[in-house]
């Protein structure tokens, strides 16, 4: 039987093989959320694990349901495509603008929603198969509703639409800041709600899908007090024990990460960079205890692509 501070480490293992698989998949800097559709890390603190039910008895458990894949595939090999393969804005992925490196999400802005015009500038990109260097002019424009220190729109000269381009590098001071400048309540949608714990009896990660929360939870119990401040990293890190899986489609984001812990943090990958708030355990043990007591979850089980599951 592992020992906590296995456990621990296994987590933190788990934490950074999964960042360095994701951040070879693009080639400009991107930080992904978790695997699937929300995966997260999960903090193995004696709360946790008792919530989990891995005391006392057996612990709680849900109907299995079997997801085609892997939870991760840590023996990806990232693979560059040829230059004439990319689109223009996968070709030219950085833009600079105001002095900020600008990252393209490699996402056409959707109608109606580009807003006024802002500059000209030039982009770069560069071939590495051929070892050459690209310059092309591109017009920026802001996005409707959204604050330019955060996204904008380009459009390229003999192409047609415009192309959603990121500040990896805001730092909003609170978290109605976050949510205003890019008009979050409007915008962003949610998916499931995802559990990771270690079940210490059977020697395996469980991987907890929980469906149909109702999006009114995530608002009031969690993004509800706009004053809470953006705060650091702590120097020991923080990772969840609970993940949301959070869209934003005007920017193109797709099943990024809201995610809890038992010790009162959230954090957020939106804009591709941590924003980390302190809601206080009350609150977020709250969110937490509705969720594994209301809503209607799924342990997932992965299997190979033949449907057979995968061997340990």
């Amino acid at each position: 039987m592992k020992t906590y501070e296995e456990v621990a480490k296994e987590v933190l293992r788990r934490r950074d093989e999964e960042a360095a698989r994701r951040a070879k998949r693009r080639v400009h800097t991107r930080v992904a959320c978790c695997a699937a559709a929300g995966l997260c890390a999960v903090t193995l603190t004696g709360v946790g694990l008792w919530r989990a039910g891995l005391f006392e008895g057996e612990r709680q458990r849900w109907p299995v349901r079997e997801v085609a894949g892997q939870a991760s595939d840590n023996g990806e090999i990232a693979v560059i495509p040829k230059w004439e393969e990319m689109s223009i804005s996968r070709q030219f992925s950085e833009l600079n603008y105001r002095g900020v490196r600008y990252s393209s999400q490699v996402t056409p802005l959707a109608d109606g929603m580009v807003g006024e015009y802002l500059t000209q500038v030039e982009l770069e990109g560069y071939d590495v198969y051929t070892d050459t260097a690209h310059r092309t002019t591109g017009t920026v424009y802001a996005i409707q509703g959204i604050s330019e220190a955060c996204a904008v729109a380009v459009s390229f000269a003999g192409t047609e639409g415009y192309y959603v381009y990121v500040n990896p590098y805001d730092t909003p001071e609170t978290l109605e800041q976050l949510l205003s400048d890019l008009n979050l309540r409007e915008h962003m949608t949610f998916g499931s709600v995802w559990y990771t714990f270690y079940d210490e009896r059977e020697e395996e990660w469980v991987n907890v899908e929980f469906v149909n929360v109702p999006d009114s939870l995530v608002w009031e119990l969690l993004l509800s007090d706009g004053s809470l401040e953006n705060q650091p990293e702590p120097q020991e890190g923080v990772v969840g024990e609970m993940s949301v899986s959070v869209s934003i489609p005007v920017l193109g984001y797709e099943n990024i990460s809201l995610w809890v812990n038992h010790s009162g943090w959230m954090g957020t990958n939106i804009l591709d960079s941590g924003k980390y708030f302190f809601l206080g355990s009350e609150q977020v043990n709250r969110f937490m205890d509705y969720v594994l007591a209301h809503c209607e979850g799924y342990e997932i089980r992965y299997t190979g692509g033949d449907g057979a599951a995968i061997p340990e």
